[in-house]
């Protein structure tokens, strides 16, 4: 019996692996139309009229063909407060128990999914665009793709099962039965409650309390993130809605993961991991630091630098700072720097990834708010800037207050520091052609995505680092980002279209209007509980968990939408530095070998900047807005 329930295993896994094979191709074949797209048009003024039917179903396929691999290879999110105190036999027991819950609801889902696509082929649906293509064809990766999520979820469980089988260990600690138990009768409370005649109807705030007690509590339970909102916004859609759950649902994840906007999202990370992997880091941080060393600090400000060019073309805080860390860490150790402040400028800059376009965040809140991605890149761009100065002018302030800190060990010339401009010239070319376009008008963010991941892969080349290796492990890094990313936009989707069926962030804007404080006053408590969110969850988790409540509330405040997006990244980007979740800390430990609690502690300062940041662009609204502005005068 254990050995079929292995063979089961193995099989599904390589089924799971044959998706991700899938979704790997439909993203170079993303990439490749919309960089023809751009060739086509700038060359011969002809543009493809189903590019955008195809890169939306292409970017569908690329999310639910690689969701299931990206599970097998544990890149979802999941918050592991309540696994970490169990013993691992009881770990394995609530493995069981969540994957049992993610097999039901993807089975649940593939049903309606191919209901939904069977639906769109007999009543021969078409899409209302020039070409008029079939619709259901675009149902069809969403069917798959379930299918592989349900088998998958399936497979972790036959394994999960066949642990406890092999092992005899009595559990210690605390049971995943007492936790589910509650979890249970509390669900089933709340249905009695809602379904019985003499029920009284739900206030708002009573909506609002149960469907974030629920949420938060498979968070906490250690449920992968996008299954917690998933489910979550089925329940409240089942007892709150009087609407059809299963047809809502699979429509919702086909909307979500067909949405044009976020197709620049894979085309953003994979030009990043590409030049990750490309040596580019080694050309930069070379080509920065003779430019530095007379100034206070010296080569300390080329981890800023380097981190902030490094932004520029990444999109992603973890992949800058492993970027430049890699290469600075070892480097400024041999040269006497003080380790210390070292690991803490590394940690600081290393979130402006988050910030300066293209940025991974503003691409979510964009699609969440309907905002200008365009608009939102260049909005991030000076007060980037801005938080680069204030790394930089810490640093120097230090270096003065404590040579020792930084020593002198050699000198450049002139000739060095042309050399060293030639060096990172590939890498300013691939930041000016990506903004650059998207500034002019020339192309969509989308577009711009593209353009930027082709000019990568001639970095790449031109650093005489290209082989299948670095192209395949870049590939599928992006490919894993990405799934996790969509699937937790996806589980959003529907838990905030069931908050919006109930006219609940509505009802809170309205009430927050009533209450008579300042909208400083409640700006700055919102400040507060992202700071606090950001100590036990990701950026994009925490931002698609709370802009479906807080955005409207935003804008009837009177506030910039794009404004109040710079200013929630900068509020992510504390998130990277504080523990217990700061990637950019498991990051640097990983390079450097010390403790958390060393590295976060020298981290700190570049918290502290980072919130005077929040406080000038508060008092200096025009910082994030002057660009955008400046953009929308030049159309």
């Amino acid at each position: 019996m254990t050995r079929v329930l292995e063979r089961f295993a193995e099989i599904v896994h390589s089924i799971s692996a044959g998706g991700g094979w899938i979704a790997m191709v439909a993203m170079w074949l993303l990439t490749a139309l919309m960089a023809a797209e751009i060739i086509s048009r700038t060359l011969f003024q002809i543009s493809f009229i189903i590019t955008l039917e195809v890169s939306q179903w292409l970017l569908l396929a690329l999310v639910m063909m690689g969701i299931a691999w990206t599970l097998k290879v544990e890149g979802h999110v999941r918050i592991g407060l309540l696994s970490s105190r169990l013993s691992p036999r009881n770990q394995t027991w609530l493995l069981v128990c969540l994957s049992a819950i993610g097999v039901a609801t993807f089975a649940f889902a593939a049903v309606f999914a191919w209901q939904g696509m069977v639906s769109n082929y007999v009543m021969g649906v078409k899409t209302a665009t020039a070409v008029r293509l079939p619709l259901w064809w675009g149902w069809t990766p969403l069917f798959a793709g379930s299918v592989l999520l349900a088998l998958q979820f399936a497979g972790t469980l036959v394994e999960s099962i066949v642990s406890l089988r092999s092992t005899h260990e009595r559990g210690k600690g605390w049971s995943p039965v007492w936790f589910f138990g509650l979890a249970v009768i509390l669900i089933g409370l709340i249905s009695f409650l809602l379904i019985s005649p003499e029920a009284p109807r739900m206030s708002e705030l009573l909506i609002l309390v149960v469907v974030l007690v629920l949420v938060f509590g498979f968070i906490f339970g250690s449920t992968w993130i996008f299954l917690s909102l998933t489910i979550t916004g089925i329940f409240a859609m089942v007892i709150f809605t009087p609407y059809p759950i299963g047809p809502m649902t699979a429509k919702l994840f086909f909307n979500s993961n067909s949405n044009f906007v976020l197709t620049c999202l894979p085309l953003f990370i994979f030009m990043g991991e590409l030049l990750f992997r490309s040596g580019a880091s080694q050309h930069l941080y070379g080509g920065i630091s003779p430019w530095v060393e007379r100034v206070p600090g010296r080569l300390l400000h080329s981890n800023i630098l380097a981190c902030t060019v490094f932004a520029a073309v990444s999109g992603s805080s973890a992949a800058t700072c492993a970027t430049i860390g890699t290469v600075a860490v070892p480097e400024l150790k041999r040269l006497g720097y003080d380790e210390e402040i070292s690991l803490g400028s590394l940690a600081g800059a290393g979130t402006l990834g988050l910030l300066i376009p293209p940025s991974i965040v503003l691409i979510v809140y964009g699609a969440i708010t309907a905002e200008s991605i365009g608009q939102l890149f260049l909005g991030g761009i000076i007060p980037g800037l801005m938080l680069s100065a204030i790394f930089m002018l810490y640093i120097g302030f230090q270096a003065i207050r404590k040579p020792s800190i930084a020593p002198s060990r050699r000198s450049y010339s002139w000739l060095d520091r042309g050399r060293g401009l030639v060096e990172i010239t590939p890498i300013l070319v691939v930041i000016g052609l990506v903004l650059g376009l998207i500034y002019m008008g020339i192309t969509t963010p989308t577009e711009a995505g593209a353009v930027g991941a082709v000019c990568a892969f001639a970095t790449v080349i031109l650093y005489r680092n290209l082989s299948w290796r670095v192209t395949k492990e870049a590939s599928w890094n992006a490919l894993r980002t990405s799934c996790m990313i969509m699937a937790v936009i996806a589980g959003a989707t529907v838990l905030s279209s069931t908050m919006g069926y109930l006219l609940v962030p509505q009802w809170l804007a309205a009430v927050v209007e009533a209450s008579g404080l300042s909208r400083y006053v409640i700006l700055a408590i919102l400040c507060v509980i992202y700071v606090c969110l950001g100590c036990l969850f990701d950026g994009v988790s925490m931002m698609v968990l709370t802009l479906p409540i807080i955005y409207p509330m935003v804008l009837a405040m009177g506030f910039n939408g794009i404004w109040f997006g710079v200013l929630l990244t900068i509020l992510i980007e504390t998130a990277q530095i504080t523990p217990p979740v700061g990637f950019n800390l498991y990051v640097l430990q990983t390079i450097s070998g010390h403790s958390i609690g060393m590295i976060a502690r020298n981290a700190f300062p570049f918290f502290l900047c980072l919130l005077l940041g929040v406080v000038i662009l508060i008092i200096f609204p025009d910082l994030a807005l002057i660009l955008p502005n400046a953009m929308i005068a030049a159309r």
